[in-house]
């Protein structure tokens, strides 16, 4: 049953709302990816009724609900909570008659939801990898210079200071290694 609010409650409740906003768009976004219970179905049924009752009420002063001011809101809903309070069966014949629809769209919401999950968790990589798709043994072509493939040859270098080094580099590990014999290379 709707609860009555006065301006000063309908005020509060806009502030409580709007610091709980990240919280509760958080939460929701939580529970759509869970199939949908019956409780919450129902829920939603008893919620979605309530709104339509509103709507007939509000349409019997000539406007819509949301554009109603606040003490036409209020009226609305004093008459709304009364005709409620003289029969309940109402709102909860509105809310059965709902649930089938209302839980084929919550199955439809979740698929997608979960479809887009999907889709943007394996965007761009692709369905299956194989080794010879990559770039390095594309140019190689495969294991050509795999150790256990070359006899003896050496592999090539692809930079560096060749097959001795460069003399700064043959004077650093002298300096470093006192002792040893100096090998002179043509």
């Amino acid at each position: 049953m709707p609860r009555v609010l006065s301006p000063s409650q309908r005020r509060k409740l806009a502030r409580n709302m709007k610091v709980r906003k990240l919280r509760l768009k958080r939460r929701k976004d939580i529970i759509e990816k869970r199939p949908p219970s019956k409780e919450r179905v129902s829920r939603l049924a008893a919620r979605k009724a309530l709104k339509i009752l509103k709507k007939r009420f509000a349409s019997s002063r000539g406007e819509k609900y949301k554009d109603l001011s606040v003490s036409g809101k209020v009226a609305v809903d004093t008459i709304m909570a009364n005709k409620l309070a003289k029969n309940k069966r109402i709102a909860q014949t509105i809310a059965k008659r709902m649930m089938p629809k209302i839980r084929a769209e919550l199955m439809k919401k979740r698929a997608n939801k979960m479809k887009a999950m999907n889709e943007s968790f394996y965007a761009g990589i692709p369905e299956t990898v194989y080794a010879y798709d990559l770039p390095e043994f594309k140019t190689q072509g495969g294991f050509a210079y795999h150790p256990s493939v070359l006899e003896d040859e050496e592999l090539p270098e692809e930079h560096g200071a060749g097959e001795y080094g460069t003399d700064k580099l043959r004077k650093n590990y002298q300096k470093k290694t006192p002792g040893q014999p100096v090998k002179k290379y043509e």
